[in-house]
């Protein structure tokens, strides 16, 4: 499968010299996070449903291809997430899933993506405190020349599982928590 979708965006991020973008939509009720990181091949995408505790990572090729399929354990936590019974004459479908996520996807960095306001940065300092299980997002740790904390990443890996913990480490991404499932941002700021 080609993600034709996210490919303005790829454009738009190459002639930036953009490596790594993150932007959050809402779909179903549902908060999504993404983390799109073109640094290398192979390029990854993260996405997470947000106070869910849910992130699937997909890496795609330098043609935007990828192999759509996930976990059986993450399936059948996606498909509580979206509130879906099992029905054998119309299975979910990841691929179907996934067209329709991106149609959320932006097209370009500065215009589109969205930075939480200075709540969210107040909320990702504190967020350590074992209260605070449920990841609402991500803070790009390389704007700061800073580095995403052992505590943090000891905490990605136990919430969010090895993979997400190991997308962290090596983009210095670090993840956002929260007490509150149910936190909504006071409001969005455009991105410079």
């Amino acid at each position: 499968m080609i993600l034709y979708s996210i490919l303005p965006l790829y454009k738009n991020m190459k002639v930036k010299c953009i490596d790594a973008c993150c932007f959050k939509f809402s779909m179903r009720k549902i908060e999504v996070g993404i983390l799109f990181i073109i640094k290398k091949l192979p390029y990854r995408l993260a996405i997470s449903f947000l106070r869910k505790n849910l992130t699937i990572i997909y890496e795609l090729s330098e043609d935007l291809s990828f192999n759509e399929k996930i976990e059986m354990d993450k399936y059948y936590a996606l498909c509580n997430i979206l509130g879906l019974k099992p029905d054998p004459e119309n299975r979910f479908s990841p691929f179907k899933f996934i067209l329709e996520l991106g149609k959320h996807f932006p097209r370009k960095v500065e215009d589109t993506i969205r930075v939480d306001s200075n709540e969210s940065i107040k909320l990702f300092l504190i967020s350590l405190s074992e209260d605070k299980n449920y990841h609402f997002g991500w803070y790009n740790n390389n704007k700061t020349g800073k580095h995403v904390s052992k505590e943090n990443l000891q905490k990605t890996m136990t919430l969010l599982g090895e993979d997400v913990y190991e997308l962290s480490k090596e983009t210095n991404f670090s993840t956002c928590w929260t007490a509150k499932r149910n936190q909504t941002k006071n409001k969005t700021v455009r991105k410079n």
